[in-house]
Formats: structure tokens, C-alpha cells, sequence
């Protein structure tokens, strides 16, 4: 019996043995295939978070680079326009470059030309041997040589470059970190002239990289294709215009297309790095954008961790499931063996039994409470959660994607399809109609193909949504995973709307006009759409910004750009050029008259008063346009053409509009000509005086002359101002002239008698250059050795509104050092009176046009009456103007007139003329006393009517 027994024993047991084996062996399976599965899926996350942020590091980089070479493409633009002026200029020799682009005109003009141009620090010229001929930053010129700079002895070669990019430098000028775009002036031989030279200072790209790289790990880099650094973000001042890599690393990270995404170890900092590399199209640069690994793995590592503890809680159920499985084997073992020993009796196995029914119980509680753990550790996971089975039905879901979708806890279950997923979706607050069956669709697909793949939804309170879908195992599931990325793409947009308009009005600049310029005018040779540009100037502007400052001015500009979008249409674009210069690109036309329509509205609109802190303030607007595609088929054209039309337009008077005509062109030709023949007038000694004389009441005695600049033109012949000094006055020649005129007249004056003095018009021009017009007027009286109280300056009453308080103190000091101040035009301004308080004046000229009526007409007698009584009481001499008539010199006389001037007694003449009639007039006087007085007046009443 007891071997009965024990045979049985032993032929039971191999069938637990085995069943113990299959049950361990199937939970390492299942546990092994759960972890490959969530390595599988964080491995995928890994790549998905690293392609997210390369393609992050590649939209901020090509940014980046399109800034850079807007900066550069700016540079180039100047520099062109100076290397087409030497080759239209004809200069051929080094002389001539510095002397063409050596005076104190063309440094305003290099000032002007980058005003506006924030990018660009400085423009300057250096001739043959590197010495600074020129430069924006001011006037006079430091003595700075560049020979010994690497892209000079570059440039100067046979072979040289078109242009140079330098390695950064410390500037000569301003002494702060600088790279310079180099370009060379030849000679039509060949022959080196000089450099032209554009600057930024790698300050103003550290500025603009530390407010772009604000996320952690975050690096911005400008580098040569040499593998020189030119400025980093954050930076590193010791290595900055060191090579930090060879030519071919730059290359290779080139050569992924037009920019590139790779994962290295810096050569700066030795940081393994997420890069993304853009070149920038027409110059050897490149922006390198990059972020340390670590940094741009932090989301996944907190996804990754959510994820390990998930798989930890499932291993652990499977555990608990291999456990409870070995646990029954056991308890049935020990039943068989309790039933092969026969030792057992009933009461036992019962109680067996129920202590297996109390281990099943608190095994399958320990399940469900591993179930409620990992389903917590989805619900705190930050992105929304759905497991899908092959057939489309929900597996799992976590809470995060309910708070998404604002649907109750009910909504979504376990199990349903498709179509059931949509009917709970459409239950949404957020999803407007339609969303929920766009939504569903991509995830039917997803599960019909198994393909990976992610887009971008918007939700309807302005949210959006990352949505990725990949394959979650190889039984056919798949997850999808929904992410907010409002910031993200809030930040993206925010950095394109920064590249694209204008910082200070909001408006489009000119890059964005550009493209959508080039758009239109493409549209307008294809398909026949017509469009028109409108180029805008505001009027009497300078004026506003130089008298009550620059807070006052951006005030003004942004209530005009205000102003200018409530004129326009949606489909338009109104845009900032810079300074005061705006454009309008207005599309869909379909009669020429709208152009018309909307140049009249922006002319009255722009025009009325406005308020600015507590100011009424007036300024006018001056409109040219041009209609595609009948005045240009480009947009470079139609830009041209406009522009011809606004100077047109502003030539006209201003305040007007004039639509392009093609005789504009041959005007605007004409123009450019006369602006060099003016240039080259000065040097040729083309300029000349004439001499008016001026003679006191009552005794009819010359006391000096005003001298007036003529022309004598090789073709035309002599020119009067009034043809060739607005020219002068708009292109700053009028400051050399003006030099001459003042140097001219005074060496004429030396040969004078000491009583006679010389009176010279200034330009308002000069007159808003005061520390120059004052170095002026002391070299001409330096040169000539007379008393500063022999020169009378002449001042209208417009050039006085260019800035009181800056006028104030040029005329201030120019009274200091004794010279004598004159108000010319006196009536015809706005606040002649208020000026006669406020200036320190010696004498006022009546305007000619009251000189004129005053015999027959009772208001111009009353108002010079007025005016010398009035000068009487303050202590001023007055001269009228045009006395040309015996009737008008006894009206003047009767008013007690000091001085008049007119071709009553002399018209203006040559200096050696002027000559002898003081020096005939002093003899007479000797010789016959009051009856030579009488002879003088009648010489020149002689003179004139000759």
C-alpha cells in the first residue's frame, strides 16, 4: 500500500514541474515583450522630441539668416551706389577718389544714406594707402590708417576678391568689436582707388541673439565659411575671430540642403549638441543654432520616467500574476499529495480550500490595485493618451485627454469604436462642428495603414495641438499622443512678424513690401491683375522731429501709421520704408481712377491736425505711384517709377499727388546731370559774386554790398540761384558752396573801404550745422584779416524753424565773436514779430513785395511804417529791398528808412565794378562833399538802368 502510494507520488509530479516551467517562461515573455515595448516607445519619443527641436533650430536659424542678410545685402546696396558714382563720376585717379569723397558734402551724405539703417554702424572710404578719407560717424575725419588690416591687403592685390568679409576687429574708430564688408574701387585700368567699407558691430548681434536664446542650453553662433567665429550668444570674447573648426567641418555641415539638423560635440564648449546650420545665400557665412542634448531631452526624460514607471507597474502586475499561478501549482500539489497520502480527511481539504480562495482574492485585489497605479501614472502624464487595437477600438485612455477635450469622465470607454469615438467627441465645448469627424479621420487612417505621422489642430478657444499617431507594438496597436504647443508656435510667429515689420509702427517694412511687391507685379505680367505702389513722404516732418524731439516724432509716426491703415483695404499693404517714408501696394484694381481715389483719401487724412501731448501739430503728405504693369513689370521697377513720381510731386509744391509719366524719367536723368555738374562746378571754379550795393538814407552813401552766387554754365551759360540752389540745398553741396561764398566775399570786402561792409544769404542748410557754419565763418575771416563786424549774414525766416533753441544758439554765438545779423524777407514768414524778440538781430529787410506797392497801396505803407518804427524803438537799421522807382525812395525817406538797396542805384555787377564805384564814391565825397553824394546815387541809378 505504501508503495502504491508512492509510485503515484512520483508519476504525478513531472506534470507540475512542467506547468511550473510554461507558467515562469510565459511571464518572462510577456514581461520581456512589455519592455521592448516601452523601449520601443521611448526610443520613439526620444527621436520624435529631437526632430520637434531640430526643426525649432532650423526655422530660428534660416530666421536668423535672413536678418543677417538683409544687414549685409543693405551694406552692399550703399557700397554699389558709391562704386557706381565713381565709375559715372569717371575718376580715374587716387587724387580724385579722395578728393570726390573726401569733403564734408559727401559725409552727410554718407550720414543720410544709413539713417534709418539701424544694422549698420558705420560707412566709410579709405583710399589706396588705407588712410580714412570718410566716414558716417561724423565730421572732421580721424586720422585712421587700415593698411595693416587683412582685407586691405586682400583687396589691394591683382587678384583681388569682390568683396571681403574681415575677421571681427577692434574698430579704429569707435574701438568696439567690428566686422567689416570690404569692397574695391578700381580706377577703368584697374588701378586701386580705395576701399568702401561697411561696419556692424558684433554687439548688435550678441543683443539680438541673448533676447532670442532665452531656453536653457540655447547657443547662437555666426561663423565665416572658414571656421571663424564672429559672434556668439552666450559669448565667448576669448575665442571670438579665432577658427574654431576648418573650412571643410562648415562644409559638411552644409551639405544636408539648404539647412541642416546634426548631433555633435562643439568645438567651443565640447557640449555634445543638437545643430542646425543655415548658410546665408550670398555671403560665406552661416548661423549655427544649437542646444545641448541634455537640454533638449528634458521633456522626454520626464516623458521617459512616466513611461519606466508605467512598465515597472506592469512587470509587477505580471509578477503578481507568475506568483499567484506558482502559488495554486503548489496548493494543488500539496492537494495531490494530501490525496495520494490519503491522510487527509475531509475537514482538511476543505480548509485547504478555503485558504486558496482567500490567497486568489487577495492576489487579484493586488492586480486591481496595480491597475489603478499605472492607470495614475498616465492620468499625471503631460500629454494626452489613447491606445488603439488593430480593429480601431479605444484601449486606454488618460485623464489629461479628457481635461483637452473638456468631455466628462463618461464619455470615452474602453471598447469603442470609430464611430462611437467621434459621436463623444462631438460632446466637446472646444471643437466646433465638423472637428470632431476632421479629428477622427487621420486616426481612422492611422489605424487602416499602421504609418507614423503628426499635424497640427486648432482648437476653438485659440489653443493648438501637436496630434502624433505611431505604432505602439507589432500586434497592430497604435498610440496617439496630443501635445499643446501654443507657445511654441506663438513664439514662431512672433520672431517672423519681428523679420517682417516694422518695430516702431507695426506696419510692413520693406523686406515684407518687397515680397509682396514682387508677388504682385509677377501676378500683374502673368495674369493681367493690375496693382499700383504709392510711395509717400510727409511734408515739414524734419521740422516736428528736430523742434520738439524724437518722443514727439515716433508719437507722429505711429498716429500716421494709424491713420494710413484705416485708408487701405485688407488685401493691401501699407508699409514703412523708414524715416518718414511710407508705401502703399494697392491690388485688384480695375480702373486706373482708384489709384487716384485712394492718393486724394490719404492726402486728406494724413493731412489733418493732430494731437500729440497736448500739441496740435500739421504736416502734409506728398504721393507718386506707379500702375502695373503699364509703368513696370518688376517690382524693382515699379518701385523706381513711384519714387520718380513722389520727387516729382514734392518738386511741384508738395501736398499732391503725380501719377509716373515717362518724361519723369528723362527729368529725373536730367536731374542726376545737373546734381554732378553742380558737384564738379565747384572744383572747375564755375561759381562767381556779383555785388548789389546798399546805400544809407538820407545821404545816398555806399555802406557795403550783398554779394549773390551766379553760374556760368559751359552749355547754359550763366544760371540763376533759384535754378540750381534747392539742387544744392537737397544733395548738401550748399555747405561747400556756401564755404566759398563766404571765404569769396570776404577776400572782395578786404579791398573795400573800412566802412563798407559785405552782406552773404545763408542757407538753412547751413544754418542747422551750427558748430560747422561757425568754423566756416571764422576760416573766411581768418583768411581775409578784416573785423568780424564787416560781415553781415542774411537769415530768412524758414531757415529759423529748423529747431529754435539749436538756431538760437548758432546765432547767439555768431554775435559773440561780432558778427553782424541780418533778417531777410522780413513779413513773409509766420512769426516775424516773435523772432525780432527772441533773435539777436541788427538789422531787418523789408521784402520787395512790400517795397513794390508802397506808393499806391495803404496796407503796405501802413506796415512799413509799422516795421521801422518798430525797428526804431528795438535799435535796428532797416534796408528795403527792390526800391526801383524815385516815388519809392521818397515814400521810404519820409518813413525814416536807414538803408535801401534796388535797382534804383545799382544792379548786381562784378566785383571789379562794385570796386570802382566805392572807391569813385570816396573820391567824390572828399572832393565835393554832399554834391558828390548826389553824383554816387546817380552813377549807380546809371549802372543799373545800363
Amino acid at each position: 500500500m505504501r508503495r502504491f502510494r508512492h509510485g503515484g507520488a512520483d508519476g504525478a509530479s513531472p506534470a507540475p514541474s512542467r506547468s511550473v516551467v510554461a507558467l515562469v517562461a510565459s511571464g518572462a515573455v510577456l514581461g520581456l515583450l512589455v519592455a521592448l515595448g516601452a523601449a520601443s516607445l521611448a526610443w520613439n519619443l526620444r527621436q520624435r522630441q529631437l526632430q520637434e527641436n531640430g526643426e525649432d533650430l532650423a526655422r530660428l536659424s534660416f530666421v536668423l539668416a535672413e536678418q543677417t542678410e538683409q544687414s549685409l545685402q543693405s551694406i552692399t546696396l550703399l557700397q554699389r551706389r558709391i562704386l557706381e558714382e565713381v565709375r559715372n563720376g569717371q575718376i580715374d585717379t587716387p587724387e580724385a577718389f579722395r578728393q570726390r569723397f573726401g569733403s564734408p558734402a559727401f559725409n552727410q551724405a554718407l550720414h543720410d544714406r544709413i539713417d534709418g539703417l539701424p544694422q549698420i554702424n558705420e560707412l566709410g572710404i579709405v583710399d589706396n594707402t588705407g588712410q580714412l578719407v570718410n566716414f558716417s560717424r561724423g565730421w572732421p575725419i580721424p586720422a585712421v590708417n587700415v593698411g595693416d588690416r587683412d582685407y586691405f591687403h586682400r583687396l589691394s592685390g591683382e587678384a583681388a576678391p569682390p568683396y571681403v568679409i574681415s575677421r571681427p576687429m577692434r574698430s579704429r574708430s569707435s574701438g568696439n568689436w567690428t566686422i567689416f564688408l570690404a569692397r574695391r574701387a578700381s580706377a577703368p585700368d584697374g588701378t586701386l582707388l580705395g576701399l568702401v567699407l561697411g561696419a556692424i558691430e558684433l554687439s548688435s548681434f550678441e543683443k539680438l541673439y541673448s533676447r532670442i536664446a532665452t531656453e536653457e542650453g540655447l547657443a547662437i553662433t555666426l561663423v565665416r565659411r572658414d571656421g571663424v567665429l564672429l559672434a556668439r550668444f552666450p559669448a565667448r570674447g576669448e575665442i571670438t575671430g579665432q577658427a574654431v573648426g576648418t573650412a571643410e567641418r562648415f562644409q559638411q555641415l552644409l551639405a544636408g540642403g539648404e539647412h541642416s539638423v546634426t548631433i555633435q560635440n562643439s568645438l567651443i564648449d565640447d557640449q555634445s549638441r543638437l545643430m542646425a546650420v543655415q548658410a546665408l545665400p550670398s555671403y560665406p557665412m552661416g548661423i549655427n543654432v544649437s542646444q545641448t542634448l541634455h537640454a533638449a531631452l528634458a521633456e522626454w526624460r520626464q516623458e521617459a520616467a512616466a513611461l519606466a514607471l508605467a512598465v515597472l507597474l506592469i512587470e509587477g502586475g505580471i509578477a503578481g500574476m507568475v506568483v499567484l499561478g506558482l502559488r495554486q501549482l503548489r496548493a494543488q500539489g500539496r492537494l495531490a499529495e494530501a490525496w495520494a497520502e490519503r491522510a487527509e480527511a475531509g475537514r482538511a481539504a476543505a480548509l485547504a480550500e478555503l485558504a486558496l480562495a482567500r490567497e486568489r482574492e487577495a492576489a487579484e485585489r493586488e492586480a486591481r490595485l496595480k491597475d489603478r497605479r499605472f492607470a495614475r501614472a498616465l492620468d499625471a502624464m503631460g500629454q494626452g493618451l489613447c491606445m488603439f487595437d488593430a480593429a480601431g477600438r479605444l484601449l486606454v485612455h488618460n485623464a489629461t485627454l479628457h481635461a483637452m477635450l473638456q468631455l466628462p469622465p463618461e464619455a470615452l470607454q474602453a471598447g469603442m469604436p470609430f464611430e462611437a469615438l467621434e459621436a463623444a467627441l462631438s460632446r466637446s465645448t472646444i471643437l466646433r462642428p465638423g472637428d470632431a469627424a476632421a479629428l477622427v479621420a487621420p486616426l481612422r487612417e492611422a489605424s487602416r495603414g499602421g504609418r507614423q505621422g503628426s499635424f497640427v489642430w486648432r482648437w476653438a478657444d485659440g489653443r493648438s495641438f501637436a496630434v502624433t499617431v505611431q505604432p505602439a507594438t507589432e500586434e497592430g496597436s497604435w498610440l496617439a499622443s496630443f501635445e499643446e504647443v501654443t507657445e511654441r508656435l506663438r513664439a514662431e510667429q512672433q520672431i517672423l512678424h519681428m523679420a517682417q515689420h516694422d518695430a516702431l509702427t507695426g506696419l510692413a517694412n520693406r523686406t515684407l513690401l518687397h515680397e509682396r511687391l514682387r508677388q504682385a507685379a509677377a501676378a500683374a505680367a502673368a495674369r493681367g491683375e493690375r496693382c499700383a505702389l504709392l510711395c509717400l513722404d510727409l511734408d515739414h516732418f524734419k521740422v516736428v522731429n528736430d523742434t520738439l524731439g524724437h518722443p514727439v516724432g515716433d508719437a507722429l509716426l505711429q498716429e500716421v501709421a494709424r491713420r494710413l491703415g484705416c485708408c487701405v483695404r485688407d488685401a493691401d499693404t501699407a508699409a514703412r520704408l523708414g524715416g518718414d517714408e511710407f508705401a502703399v501696394l494697392q491690388t485688384g484694381i480695375s480702373q486706373p481712377g482708384e489709384v487716384a481715389q485712394l492718393a486724394q483719401r490719404l492726402i486728406e487724412e494724413l493731412s489733418r491736425p493732430y494731437e500729440i501731448g497736448g500739441r496740435q501739430l500739421a504736416l502734409g503728405v506728398s504721393i507718386g505711384s506707379a500702375l502695373a504693369p503699364e509703368d513696370g513689370e518688376t517690382g524693382e521697377t515699379l518701385l523706381r517709377h513711384a519714387d520718380f513720381a513722389l520727387y516729382s510731386a514734392k518738386a511741384e509744391g508738395r501736398g499732391r499727388h503725380r501719377v509716373f509719366e515717362p518724361a519723369m524719367n528723362t527729368r529725373m536723368q536730367a536731374r542726376l546731370a545737373l546734381e554732378a555738374e553742380l558737384r564738379r562746378a565747384l572744383e572747375e571754379g564755375e561759381f562767381h559774386l556779383l555785388f548789389q550795393p546798399l546805400l544809407s538814407l538820407p545821404d545816398r552813401q555806399v555802406v557795403g554790398f550783398e554779394a549773390l552766387l551766379r553760374w556760368r554754365h559751359p552749355r547754359h551759360g550763366l544760371m540763376a540761384p533759384d535754378s540750381f540752389i534747392p539742387l544744392a540745398e537737397e544733395t548738401g553741396l550748399i555747405v561747400p558752396i556756401g564755404h566759398w561764398v563766404l571765404r569769396e566775399a570776404c577776400r572782395e570786402m578786404r579791398r573795400w573801404p573800412g566802412h563798407c561792409r559785405v552782406a552773404v544769404n545763408l542757407s538753412p542748410v547751413q544754418l542747422a550745422d551750427g558748430p560747422a557754419l561757425l568754423r566756416s565763418v571764422e576760416d573766411a575771416l581768418a583768411a581775409s584779416g578784416e573785423p568780424a563786424g564787416r560781415l553781415e549774414l542774411e537769415i530768412t525766416e524758414s531757415a529759423m524753424l529748423r529747431g529754435t533753441e539749436e538756431v538760437l544758439d548758432t546765432l547767439r554765438r555768431l554775435k559773440e565773436r561780432g558778427v553782424r545779423l541780418a533778417m531777410d524777407d522780413f513779413g513773409t514768414g509766420y512769426s516775424s514779430l516773435g523772432y525780432l524778440r527772441t533773435f539777436p538781430f541788427d538789422k531787418v529787410k523789408i521784402d520787395r513785395s512790400f517795397v513794390r506797392d508802397l506808393p499806391h497801396d495803404g496796407e503796405s505803407r501802413a506796415i512799413v511804417h509799422a516795421v521801422i518804427g518798430l525797428c526804431g524803438t528795438l535799435g535796428l537799421t532797416v534796408t528795403a529791398e527792390g526800391v526801383e522807382t524815385e516815388e519809392q525812395l521818397a515814400q521810404l525817406q519820409r518813413e525814416n528808412c536807414s538803408e535801401v538797396q534796388g535797382y534804383l542805384f545799382g544792379a548786381p555787377q562784378p566785383a571789379e565794378e562794385a570796386l570802382r564805384l566805392v572807391r569813385g564814391a570816396a573820391a567824390r565825397r572828399q572832393d565835393g562833399g554832399a554834391a558828390g553824394t548826389a553824383q554816387v546815387a546817380g552813377l549807380a541809378a546809371d549802372e543799373a538802368r545800363a
